[in-house]
């Protein structure tokens, strides 16, 4: 009788240690899945135009789900390629002035330079350094520094006619106008016609 309680005991406090280990790890977790939930991850980025692919644009993009709070940027290193000091990015908008509140898919585009035949070669060798520092919504401190270099985006270019179907409806929409336009200018040269024959 004294054994199966001993067994008994010991099966009830192995389950108790088992289940607050398991509590543990469920605490953690979510602990974790909550920071992940409020923490912002704020990206830059190089992007050639939709249209234009010969433009270039530095892109800035929150891709947490947290908002990041007072976020501000120090430009370690800059380009040297700019047509004039108007497009120099570190005196643009947030990159200049930071952001009390950047929210969480918020997008920031900002265009940097053309790059063409004249420019491609010492273009394609530059870069610019960034650092980020921002707060999540506990007031936790984040700095990130981002190394970007333009030759990335080197050989991005634009299929005609686009190879998506939302890139080919606006494609054919500008094709169909265009013959619009031409049967409408044969008609009106048709009725010029018409009128100077009745005369």
């Amino acid at each position: 009788m004294e054994i199966l309680q001993i067994i008994f005991s010991g099966i009830v406090t192995l389950s108790t240690i088992v289940y607050a280990i398991l509590t543990w790890k469920l605490v953690k977790e979510t602990r974790m899945m909550r920071e992940f939930q409020l923490k912002p991850d704020i990206r830059i980025y190089f992007e050639r135009g939709e249209i234009e692919t010969n433009y270039v644009y530095l892109v800035l993009e929150n891709k947490g789900f947290g908002t990041a709070l007072n976020v501000n940027f120090i430009f370690l290193s800059n380009l040297s390629s700019y047509s004039d000091d108007y497009f120099d990015v570190k005196n643009k908008g947030v990159f200049k002035n930071g952001v009390a509140a950047f929210y969480p898919n918020q997008k920031f585009n900002y265009y940097l330079l053309n790059v063409n035949k004249e420019n491609h070669t010492k273009v394609n060798n530059e870069t610019i350094k960034i650092e980020a520092s921002y707060e999540d919504i506990t007031k936790r401190k984040i700095k990130t520094t981002f190394d970007l270099s333009i030759a990335e985006t080197s050989g991005i270019g634009k299929i005609t006619p686009p190879n998506t179907y939302v890139g080919r409806i606006p494609f054919f929409l500008e094709n169909i106008n265009k013959s619009i336009k031409k049967i409408n200018d044969t008609i009106e040269d048709l009725v010029i016609v018409q009128k100077k024959n009745i005369q």
